[in-house]
């Protein structure tokens, strides 16, 4: 029983280091906030939204949800599950620039 709970040992962030991550998604919503009045020719303001947006979705689930900490197995699908996402929004997006 002890070897299974050596080869689960859950890491724990210091709490500086989450504040410093706090902070960032605070300045990346403050930057979606900015450049929201910001003109932006054609659509490059929602590719700047969505950019912004996923490196905030990046933060939380890469430190949040420690899984940099996790088994590279779950950094797969979720990568995966990312790249669907990516596929999905970007055939969205073809529709709504060439109507």
């Amino acid at each position: 029983m002890s070897d299974n709970h050596e080869a689960h040992a859950h890491h724990i962030s210091s709490f500086t280091f989450l504040a410093w991550i706090w902070v960032g998604l605070l300045v990346f919503t403050a930057m979606t906030v900015f450049l929201a009045d910001v003109q932006f020719s054609g659509s490059l303001g929602i590719l700047v939204a969505m950019a912004i947006a996923t490196l905030k979705a990046f933060l939380v689930v890469y430190y949040y949800m420690h899984l940099k900490f996790d088994s590279k197995v779950f950094s797969i699908m979720v990568g995966i599950c990312f790249a669907v996402l990516a596929v999905v929004i970007f055939v969205t997006f073809l529709d709504y620039i060439f109507r």
